[in-house]
């Protein structure tokens, strides 16, 4: 009975270190959001020298200004969503409602994107004179934006599809 009395007493006592695991998928979003973050903030430090910002109109310059600073709301809300997956009582209740909101973080991320570089292309288009091979230009440059696009929301259903599948794995 005492060995009894001495385990229960112990019981409870031992140093344990346990850590928070985050998936990877968590790890390689927050790598992308601060590169992304230091980029458009570098961007907006050199944007009136570098691209003749001085040169434009005001409301092209807002523009832009907006565009660049909604991309920079949406990575810090995206930090935010991924900081802090934990939101039920449960692994598998926090899995689902975290995966809930990465689906609709996912369609923000995709659809401010688009806004936001067409806010940026209308910036840098303010003062051009148009010729044929210029709107072929534009004509490539709106392709690549969509490719980026598709290719975006594509690495989105990805990180989803993972998470999907860890949950299922529960």
């Amino acid at each position: 009975m005492d060995s009894l009395k001495s385990a229960w007493n112990n019981a409870g006592t031992e140093q344990t270190d346990i850590k928070i695991v985050r998936p990877p998928v968590l790890k390689n979003i927050r790598r992308q959001l601060t590169i992304e973050t230091i980029c458009y903030v570098a961007f907006l430090l050199v944007y009136y020298n570098f691209f003749d910002g001085d040169k434009k109109s005001f409301f092209l310059n807002v523009i832009l200004v907006v565009s660049v600073s909604l991309l920079l709301l949406h990575n810090v809300a995206g930090y935010m969503i991924t900081n802090n997956p934990v939101f039920g009582n449960n692994l598998k209740q926090s899995l689902t409602v975290y995966l809930e909101k990465l689906k609709r973080y996912a369609v923000i991320a995709v659809a401010s994107r688009a806004i936001a570089f067409s806010g940026i292309m209308l910036f840098f288009m303010g003062n051009i004179r148009w010729t044929t091979g210029k709107y072929y230009a534009l004509a490539f440059i709106i392709c690549l934006l969509g490719i980026q696009i598709f290719s975006l929301w594509r690495i989105w259903a990805g990180r989803i599809k993972k998470i999907k599948g860890v949950l299922v794995e529960l």
